[in-house]
């Protein structure tokens, strides 16, 4: 009877020891798994992106005091912010931005200007698009060397309007400018 008795031992011995082995080397290659590891970038072919171009604040015009627009240059046009204005919203915590805007084509051939170009962009990086164009000839293709004069409003949270930035996204993806708002 002890014979039988080792030979049980044993058995179980043999059949539970790989098993702790295994259970052994799985728990040791855990430790790895939290430590940072150092990965190196492949390219998966294509170019780098092209930023928007940031706009530094804008400034009084000399000797007067008062705010003179921002003129913002690209490759195939001009953008001008003339004036930007805020208006008591519809409802309770929102405001109204009015931006008058002059767009320009400097290239031999005409742009686009369409609605979807126009965003803001608020203090905590939160975008608004624009609620109605209060001049419908502003939107549309302007022929090369002409440009088109208009308004662009908003609807935004009034805790919003202490800094906001214009988003200016047009059809040419690098001609993308962001342009801080001096709002009277």
């Amino acid at each position: 009877m002890i014979h039988r008795s080792g030979r049980r031992k044993n058995s179980l011995l043999l059949a539970v020891t790989p098993a702790l082995l295994l259970f052994l080397a799985a728990c040791s290659s855990g430790k790895d798994q939290g430590a940072p590891r150092e990965i190196t970038a492949k390219s998966a072919g294509g170019s780098a992106g092209v930023g928007p171009h940031i706009i530094s604040d804008s400034k009084a015009q000399p000797g007067s005091g008062k705010y003179g627009g921002q003129k913002v240059v690209l490759r195939d046009r001009v953008l001008v912010v003339n004036n930007a204005t805020l208006q008591a919203g519809g409802s309770q915590g929102s405001a109204s931005i009015e931006l008058d805007l002059s767009v320009q084509s400097t290239g031999a051939k005409g742009i686009e200007n369409q609605a979807g170009f126009f965003r803001l962009i608020g203090p905590e990086g939160d975008t608004f698009g624009n609620q109605y164009n209060s001049s419908d000839s502003f939107y549309g293709a302007i022929a090369a060397h002409e440009s088109r004069r208009g308004h662009v409003s908003f609807k935004v949270p009034q805790a919003a309007t202490s800094t906001l930035r214009l988003l200016y996204r047009p059809e040419v993806p690098s001609e993308t400018a962001i342009v801080p708002l001096k709002i009277g």
